[in-house]
Order: C-alpha cells, then structure tokens, then sequence
C-alpha cells in the first residue's frame, strides 16, 4: 500500500493556508477599521485581521463551539469587511513592498516543504511538543474547550492542559482555518507558521518605512522576521511564541500610526485589538509585553511630545484597556490557575517542562542558557542550544552580533529624532521584559524572551546601520545591512540541516493503521511518534 499525501493536501499546504490568511485578514481588517473608525496601512491589515481572528473565534471554541460556527463568524466578519471597505477594496488590496517581505519570509520558513514537495512540519521528534499543538488544534476543532474523555493517552495530555487555562487562541485560529480548507491541523502547521513569521515581516516594513524608505524597510523587515533564534523556534514548532510576537509588532506599528493620525479614541480602540490578541496566544504570561507596551507607549509621548501626561490622556487609556478586558475574557478568565501553573512550570523556584515531562534541571530542551547575543539573529552553528562551532564561524558570529547590539544605539536615537514611536515603543517594551522577567524564569522561559524579543533587536538596528545621517555612512551601511541579511539568512540555512522535518508517509501509515484498528478499541504504540494520538 502506497502511503502518499494527496495533491489536495499539498495544495492546502503550500498555496491554500496563505491564501486563506490574506483573504480573512484583510477583510477582517477592513471591519476592525470601520467598526473603530481608525485607519492603517494597508500592509498592516492582514496582520490586524489575524489578530481580529483569534479574538473572534477563541470565544467560540471556549463556549464549547467546534470550528462550523467559528468558521461562518469569520467569514462573514471577513466578508463584511471586503463589502463595505472603507475608501473602496481596490485601494486596501496592495501592501506595497510590505508585502513582497512577507512573501519572502513566508517562502524561507515553508523552504522544506517547498524543497520536499509535501505537506511536512520540522523538528520532528526533538522534544515532541508539536504533539501537543496537533491535539489542541484538533480538539478544538471537533470539540471547543469541552473536556475530552479520558480514554486515551491523548484524552489524558488534552485535559491536563485544558484545566490549566492553557491559552488557545492561535490554536482557534489554526483551528479555524483548517476547518475553512478541510485541511487536518499537521497539513497546514508549518504553513501556519511561516505566515505569522510573515505578519511580523509586514509590521517592521510599516513601522520602518518612515525613517529608511519602503523599500529599505522591506529589507529589513525580512530580516528581523528571519531573525535566527525567531526562525528556530519556528523550526521546533513553538506556535504560541511565533503568533505572540507577531501580535506584539502588530501593536507596536499600529499604535505608532495612531499616534500620528492624532486620534486618541479610535487609535486606542484599534490597537486593543493585537494587544488583546497577544494574551490569547499567550495567556497570563503575555501581561508584562501588554503592560509594558502600553507603558512604552505614554513614556513615548511623553518624550516625543515633551509634556507630560493631561487629564485628557485618560479617557483613550480606559477605552483600550476596556477594549482589551473586553476582548480578552476567554483568556483572563483563567488567568489565576494559569499563573499558578507557569509559575510552575518557568519560575525560578519550579522546573521548566518540555511538554509534558519535567525537566528539575529547568533547561527544558536548552542544553545552557542560552547568551543574550543569541537575539542579534546571528548564529552561524546549525544548533542553536551550543556555542558555534568553529574558530572562524565564532568569529564571524562575534562580530555580527556586536554590530548588530551596538547598532541598537543609533537605532533609538535616530528614532528620538525623528519622532518614530514604533521603534521607541518596541524598544521600552523589549527592555523592560528583559529586565523585569528574565531574572525571574528559568533558562527555558528566558530562551523563549529571547526569541520573541529577536526581531525587535534586529529592527532597531536595522535602523541605526540605515538611518546613517551622512550620505556616505548610508552607503557603508546599506552594504553592512546587506552583509548581516546575508549573515542572518545563512544561519537559518544551517538550521534547516539540522532540524529533522516529519516523515511524512510514516505519518499517512499511522493514520491508516489507527483508522483501520479504531474500532477495536485503544491503541498502543510502543514508541513516541508526534503524530501518534
């Protein structure tokens, strides 16, 4: 018997997931503008949207819903919004160069797939925790936040995470797309990936284009979003971190261009959206990044303004805050026992877990802790958990990440400067998580600060090596810029060598072969398999 993918599922991986990610993005995008009566870039609607979807259809599966009524809530939301787009959907379809640097971020996260020619997912047996998200996912879909009968190995791994208030909401959105494609969760997750690496491509490329260009900030927004330790945490399927950072630079642009539409309640209301977004993805554990964004954001004002806060000030700060609450009650309403629980899992006085084994060591999958030069996106060794290999790839890993880190300088006083909130935004927010969180978790957790933190690292300073304000320092940085893409570039390249992608006919066999003995009752397989449920 011939265990082959099908062509439909190959086509869903490759061309179907992306497609349905812009199409319910952008229209959901479309109504967040005309319900909040705010205006973005174009580039920034499909990240917006995304952000919409997972606040729209996480409550659903929480009421216990399957992925039917998620499905038809957002498509019609999306619908409306292509209906009634403000200004005309012909003039909200083009992203500009935003869009060719999500694209290429896309094709670099889905390069194995591509080269393979089948739907696959990467780091297959590394430590198994892809399992976990494949269970979610599915569970969610059939079933919503309901308990599973615990029957099975599967049923007991499900509700020890659904009594956790594990939070859910990029799983709702995977959830909800694979229901749209008729597409099972394992098809469609690395593609899913690559398309939240890509809405952080398309939110630096808006973010940067004021200070270096549209074309220069797609650049760069490619490379933040390649960033090294951002793309390996993609390759060993981290979903919660890949959607939450996403959500975050989605805030960070989308509140920079509210500051400079001057319309404090709209401009609240609409970035309540990826704020609120963040703590589905990462539940409880995303309120330092929300809280210290929002912080940033008056500290921002204050500084670029040079005033401080008015009276006024508070009405646009209770309305996003409410808006966030509001947004946000699937999540928050667990908040406690999951706070419990991490605390557990990632303080310093607990151990960190690699899914559902722990590990007293709290090192995780990390074999050290990882250094904080590890988020200057370079690392020329396949494996990021060790040092590089290697006098001469050392070196070349030394010197790249001290420009880039020295880089960061130039990056926050050319944004002061210019007035950019963006990049002060995102500046405040990474350095007060970094400083208040990682003295506070294990190796584990801080390694998982770090890669989310990463791209931000790589945006600023982008933006200190292009921003240079002599013509002849713009063009020795534009060729340095270009040295540390290629640099970057190279390192996700020696990753993809060493991260093992999933068999993908031994997974079509599993599947055949539980099909086949289902109705004899459960199954043992006397080996672990991350498609073995």
């Amino acid at each position: 018997m011939s265990f082959q993918p099908s062509l439909f599922q190959n086509i869903m991986a490759i061309a179907g997931l992306p497609v349905a990610v812009w199409l319910t993005g952008l229209g959901v995008g479309l109504a967040i503008e005309r319900v909040t009566c705010a205006r973005v870039s174009n580039a920034l609607l499909v990240p917006l949207g995304v952000a919409g979807g997972i606040v729209l259809t996480y409550p659903v599966y929480a009421l216990g819903g399957n992925y039917v009524p998620a499905v038809v809530v957002l498509c019609v939301v999306a619908v409306g919004g292509l209906a009634f787009a403000p200004g005309g959907l012909r003039s909200r379809i083009n992203p500009g160069p935003a869009g060719l640097a999500a694209l290429a971020v896309f094709l670099l996260f889905m390069a194995p797939v591509l080269l393979a020619g089948h739907w696959l997912w990467m780091g297959y047996d590394f430590d198994n925790d892809t399992a976990v998200q494949f269970l979610l996912a599915g569970h969610l879909r059939s079933s919503g936040t309901a308990l599973a009968t615990p029957l099975t190995t599967a049923g007991v791994n499900l509700n020890t995470y659904l009594t956790s208030d594990y939070p859910l909401g990029a799983h709702a959105e995977l959830a909800t797309l694979s229901g749209l494609l008729g597409t099972g969760p394992e098809v469609l997750y690395q593609g899913f990936l690559s398309a939240m690496a890509a809405l952080v491509a398309m939110g630096v490329a808006v973010a940067a284009a004021p200070a270096i260009g549209s074309r220069r900030a797609a650049v760069l927004g490619f490379a933040a979003a390649a960033a090294n330790l951002y793309f390996q945490y993609a390759m060993q399927g981290n979903v919660k971190e890949l959607a939450t950072a996403a959500m975050m630079i989605t805030a960070f642009a989308v509140a920079a261009e509210a500051i400079r539409a001057g319309r404090p309640l709209p401009g609240a209301a609409v970035v309540a959206v990826p704020l609120a977004a963040a703590f589905g993805t990462y539940g409880v554990t995303a309120a330092p990044w929300v809280l210290a964004a929002i912080g940033g954001s008056g500290l921002v004002l204050v500084v670029l303004r040079r005033r401080l806060p008015r009276p006024s000030w508070a009405w646009p700060t209770l309305l996003g805050a409410g808006v966030v609450a509001l947004l946000s009650i699937p999540t928050l309403s667990g908040a406690a026992t999951l706070f419990n629980v991490t605390q557990g899992v990632v303080g310093t006085h607990g151990s960190a877990v690699s899914g559902a084994a722990a590990t007293a060591s709290g090192f995780g999958q990390l074999q050290r802790a990882l250094p904080l030069s590890q988020m200057s996106g370079v690392w020329l060794s396949g494996d990021y958990r060790i040092p590089v290999p290697g006098h001469a790839a050392g070196a070349l890993t030394t010197l790249a990440a001290a420009v880039i880190l020295l880089a960061l300088i130039p990056g926050v006083l050319v944004s002061i400067r210019r007035a950019d909130a963006a990049p002060l935004i995102a500046a405040v927010t990474t350095a007060l998580v970094l400083l208040i969180v990682i003295p506070r978790v294990t190796p584990y957790a801080g390694g998982k600060v770090y890669a989310m933190g990463s791209p931000v690292v790589v945006w600023i300073a982008g933006l200190g090596i292009c921003a240079a304000p002599w013509r002849r320092l713009r063009a020795l940085g534009a060729l340095a810029g270009l040295a540390l893409t290629v640099a970057i570039v190279a390192s996700d390249v020696l990753a993809v060598h060493v991260d093992v992608p999933s068999p993908t006919s031994r997974m079509l066999a599993i599947r055949a072969t539980t099909a086949h003995f289902r109705s004899s009752g459960p199954i043992l397989f006397n080996e672990t398999d991350d498609f073995i449920q």
